[in-house]
This record gives structure tokens, C-alpha cells and sequence, in this order.
């Protein structure tokens, strides 16, 4: 996603959270390989789509993956989780 690239995975595990089918890439059904061939094939036929879903992929990944904006929320957290127990004790 972050290369801008065409993804194309399984619905297993952390994926679906970064991919949406059709919108951010092909999610194809775990130990289907008849539903990976789909996904693949339309992938190389609709390029079009597949070049609008490659920018939205980047995007989305470009904010989930934010390693600023990661690294803030937790040390928001912790600092949060600090200040309760202060609080507590």
C-alpha cells in the first residue's frame, strides 16, 4: 500500500483492517484459490479501478501507519494510565 501497488489479500488477521474489498484492495476468502484468481485477474483487467483503489490504499495506510501519530497516542495513554494511578495511590 505504502509502494502503491495493487493489494491483494486474504481476510485473516490484521489485513482487514487496512483493506477494504473494492475500495482499498481485493480481500480474497481464506484457502480459496479460485477466489484469489478472481481477485487477481480483476486487478490486471479493470486497471482503471485498480489505480483508484492503489491511491486510496496509500492514503489509508498513510494514516493508520502514521508512526508520529501512533507514537503521540501512546504516549497519551501511558501518560493517562500514569496520571490514574497517581490519582488511586
Amino acid at each position: 500500500m505504502y509502494a502503491r501497488i495493487p493489494t491483494i489479500t486474504t481476510n485473516v488477521g490484521g489485513f482487514p483492517d487496512l483493506v477494504v474489498e473494492g475500495e482499498t484492495g481485493y480481500l480474497a476468502r481464506v484457502q480459496d484459490p479460485k477466489d484469489l484468481a478472481d481477485k487477481i485477474i480483476q486487478a490486471l483487467t479493470h486497471s482503471e479501478q485498480c489505480q483508484a483503489m492503489v491511491e486510496k490504499a496509500h492514503e489509508r495506510v498513510r494514516e493508520v501507519m502514521n508512526v508520529k501519530h501512533n507514537a503521540q497516542e501512546v504516549l497519551s495513554y501511558y501518560r493517562q494510565v500514569l496520571g490514574q494511578q497517581e490519582n488511586v495511590a
